[in-house]
This record gives structure tokens, sequence and C-alpha cells, in this order.
């Protein structure tokens, strides 16, 4: 089995806090972009992949299912 840890610049991190859906009523959201001039973001992604992992069956549910990890978004 291989496992891909992918992640991103502080900018991307940013981004998704921001844009975020919104608990009350106010709706609008604030545009975001760390390009001037214009809109957009500039940042950095990172992938890495490690061959021959070795994870037991309920190791790999629990990682899969698990409400705890459901943040993490791994895919089985």
């Amino acid at each position: 089995m291989a496992v891909y840890l992918i992640g991103g610049g502080e900018q991307i991190y940013t981004y998704i806090q921001v844009n975020k859906p919104s608990i009350g009523i106010v709706q609008k959201k604030p545009e975001y972009t760390n390009i001037e001039p214009g809109l957009g973001i500039f940042s950095a992604k990172y992938i890495n992949r490690y061959e021959e992992i070795k994870i037991d069956e309920s190791t790999l549910e629990y990682l899969v299912v698990s409400e705890k990890m459901k943040v993490l978004n791994f895919i089985y």
C-alpha cells in the first residue's frame, strides 16, 4: 500500500478558513487574495508518496470511518 502526504502553504489554509460556510445570517464573504494587484492566491503545494506502508485492516478501517479522522480525508 502507498500513502500520499499532501500539504499546502499557509495561504491555502487562510483561504479555506475565510471561505468556510457561515453559521450566522450574514452570507457575504470577503474576497481573499495575496496577489497585488489582482485576485487569487499564490502558495505552495507538497506531495510525497511513501511506498510499502503496512497497515492492518482494523487500523485502516479506523482511519477511513472514524469521526475523529474524517477531517483528514483518508481514502481507501
